[in-house]
């Protein structure tokens, strides 16, 4: 074998080196390890869901009215709603005499009656509690000046409180010229519970009349 047929194999064999390095170099940019991680099929989500608080709605009815009164007599009834719909928390109220002008003298000739149902889970204004109530009869004396009627609380989830009332000029079986020409006007309203906002947070869950002065 002659020189140049020496390096002439020189050559070749040193191309074949540098292919055989580069595709070596090449292979091992491409190859790698991963790690696997199992579990995240059955991973826990994180799901947050603020509370819904929704509106208190009064639908008022008619007025109640009884002209020309005499002992024994009945007025018309009315009917009022208080209602709310998706609350995901209980929402309280008040329902209240406002706006009261009576010159009745005895004014414990003047009474009225509220019943009520529900169609939720709340809490209906319990009537026997209502000032001025006396134990041996069904029904409030009317009031002279405003003041909260009872407290009740709208269920969860959407509820719908109906309320009906009657005014009645009582008979006492005994003169009762004194109440000739009296007069009484009143006008039933809902409030939030404590005639105020009701505020809510995770520290007062079920509502505070205190409004929160600062974040924690």
């Amino acid at each position: 074998m002659n020189d140049n047929q020496k390096k002439g194999n020189t050559v070749l064999l040193t191309v074949i080196a540098v292919a055989t390095l580069l595709v070596a170099v090449v292979g091992a940019t491409f190859a790698y390890f991963t790690a696997s991680v199992q579990g995240n099929n059955t991973a826990s989500s994180v799901i947050v869901n603020t509370a819904t608080l929704g509106n208190i709605v009064y639908e008022n009815g008619d007025e109640i009215k009884m002209d020309n009164a005499y002992p024994g007599a009945y007025s018309n009834e009315i009917e009022f709603t208080i209602s709310a719909v998706d609350n995901t928390v209980a929402l309280p109220y008040d329902i209240r005499w406002v706006n009261v002008t009576n010159s009745f003298n005895p004014t414990s000739e003047l009474v009225y009656t509220l019943s009520s149902e529900k169609t939720g889970s709340g809490t209906l204004v319990d009537f026997t509690e209502a000032p001025g109530y006396d134990e041996g009869n069904s029904y409030a004396t009317a009031p002279t000046a405003a003041g909260i009627i009872g407290s009740g609380s709208l269920g969860i989830g959407g509820d719908t409180h109906t309320y009906t009332m009657q005014v009645h000029f009582l008979e006492t079986a005994s003169n009762q010229n004194s109440n000739q020409g009296k007069s009484f006007v009143g006008k039933i309203e809902v409030t939030t519970s404590g005639s105020g906002d009701i505020y809510y947070n995770d520290q007062n869950q079920s509502g505070t009349t205190t409004a929160p002065t600062s974040a924690y």
